[in-house]
């Protein structure tokens, strides 16, 4: 007779899922698509989870708003800086913004919310595990694996906002460029904002995940500013305007 160590069996199937986990995880390249990755990941990984939702502090990192992933597109919410006493308050916040934005909160349970901070004061991130009150509670398996997973997640969720800023930065510098170049060239709103996204060196999907736009609607905009400017592509902007302000 066959005897099976269900333990066993049980760590091998948590070992897969967090194996799987990781490999989701593709090297970030586009901050606000990373966040969806990461938050379906976490959903595959939690099996009894029935939605995750994920809120990231961006005013810490000098931003000016915070931004929730999760329920429909990326949206803008209040200013939040929380420090680690506070994060009994805060879950009771992010259930009333969730709420305030049109989640469905009571269809389910009181969500499980895990906090993120770097160093004492300086917050990064929730992460809200949402349950229906159909369905029996959270596991403490589920809760305990997320909660053996934060030195990871931290890392993962600073390096996230870290981008998101550089490359707000970025696009910064890269706007005032695309202003100068759209008086001179005749660029509308929308062609002004593809082309500071380009400048700042984002790929047409990235753009697309950026702006709300599909890319097939990017890139009709990026003909029409080669079309205005009369260029070929990015590269040919910069040396044909920049290099003629400079000189």
């Amino acid at each position: 007779m066959t005897h099976f160590d269900l333990r066993a069996d049980a760590d091998a199937r948590d070992d897969a899922r967090i194996l799987r986990f990781l490999n989701a995880l593709t090297p970030l390249e586009e901050p606000i698509a990373w966040i969806g990755i990461f938050r379906d990941a976490l959903a595959d990984l939690l099996g009894d989870v029935d939605r995750v939702s994920i809120s990231m502090n961006l005013q810490s990192f000098d931003l000016e708003h915070r931004v929730a992933y999760g329920h429909d597109d990326p949206s803008p919410i209040a200013p939040m800086v929380v420090p680690r006493s506070a994060v009994d308050d805060l879950a009771g916040r992010l259930v009333r913004d969730a709420a305030a934005s049109g989640f469905p909160v009571g269809d389910y349970r009181a969500p499980a919310v895990f906090a993120y901070h770097a160093g004492e004061r300086t917050y990064l991130a929730s992460i809200m595990l949402w349950r229906s009150r159909a369905m029996p509670p959270i596991s403490e398996a589920s809760l305990t694996m997320l909660h053996n997973l934060r030195p990871f997640i931290t890392f993962r969720l600073t390096e996230c906002i870290q981008r998101f800023v550089r490359d707000d930065r970025t696009a910064r510098g890269a706007g005032a460029m695309a202003c100068q170049i759209g008086a001179r060239a005749g660029l509308d709103g929308d062609e002004r904002e593809i082309l500071a996204l380009a400048l700042s060196g984002m790929s047409v999907g990235a753009i697309a995940m950026r702006t709300g736009m599909t890319s097939a609607a990017v890139r009709r905009h990026l003909a029409a500013i080669h079309r205005l400017t009369g260029t070929f592509d990015v590269g040919e902007i910069i040396r044909r305007f920049v290099g003629e302000s400079d000189e």
